[in-house]
């Protein structure tokens, strides 16, 4: 991927990313920005520098729109509907009896809901867009979770319907996010990465070789 600068801020984008975007829940586009510099500006104060942090750019009414629609058509598909026909299929209710022990699987799906949100976010706020292939957005960054993960999207969504296999204890959904799991993969082998590679060239390289495909760099790209 290539780091572009953000709308118009004097930023040293770093050029590389991931996750092109162009299927399910991950979409032809791209991922979020890196500035490190320009999210601090200094203004002096009796002669001292004082920093400040950038406000967050402001989304405008019709994007928050279209990320709504993406999250309720999408995501809503591959975690909720689907997962909950597969329910209903096999007969289990939908309404778990929660104990302690489900706890643990409580957890990690929220964890991966939250994942998948601050993506989104990302995508929004900093790329004009959303992961959606048909509205991806403008601009290719690294930034937040890309910083660590170059599929972190896809790494969410599969924890989420982990976690609903382990909340439900069933067997059908355990399958289902081992198959999601696979195409996903799939596509990032067959096609988002070589198209990015033929696109981004040495920069999308450089990125691979920083960041793991489905592990975790534990200190931050820069």
């Amino acid at each position: 991927m290539t780091r572009a600068a953000g709308h118009g801020e004097q930023s040293e984008a770093i050029s590389c990313h991931c996750e092109s975007r162009s299927g399910a829940c991950g979409a032809t586009g791209a991922v979020g920005t890196y500035a490190p510099k320009s999210a601090l500006w200094t203004t002096p104060l009796f002669g001292v520098a004082i920093r400040h942090r950038k406000a967050m750019p402001r989304v405008p009414p019709w994007l928050l729109i279209r990320v709504l629609i993406f999250l309720l058509v999408i995501p809503g598909t591959v975690l909720c509907y689907i997962p909950a026909f597969l329910l209903f299929k096999t007969g289990t209710p939908w309404l778990p009896e929660i104990d302690s022990p489900m706890v643990a699987f409580i957890i990690p799906g929220l964890a991966g809901l939250a994942i998948v949100l601050a993506c989104v976010r990302d995508f929004a706020v900093y790329g004009r867009g959303t992961p959606a292939p048909v509205d991806p957005p403008k601009v290719l960054v690294v930034r937040g979770l890309y910083r660590y993960m170059r599929n972190p999207m896809y790494t969410g969504v599969v924890t989420v319907l982990l976690s609903e296999a382990g909340l439900y204890l069933s067997a059908t959904l355990l399958v289902y996010a081992v198959v999601v799991f696979s195409g996903f993969h799939a596509f990032v082998v067959l096609h988002e990465e070589p198209h990015l590679r033929k696109v981004f060239g040495a920069g999308y390289e450089s990125y691979c070789s920083a960041i793991p495909r489905w592990g975790v760099r534990f200190r931050p790209m820069s």
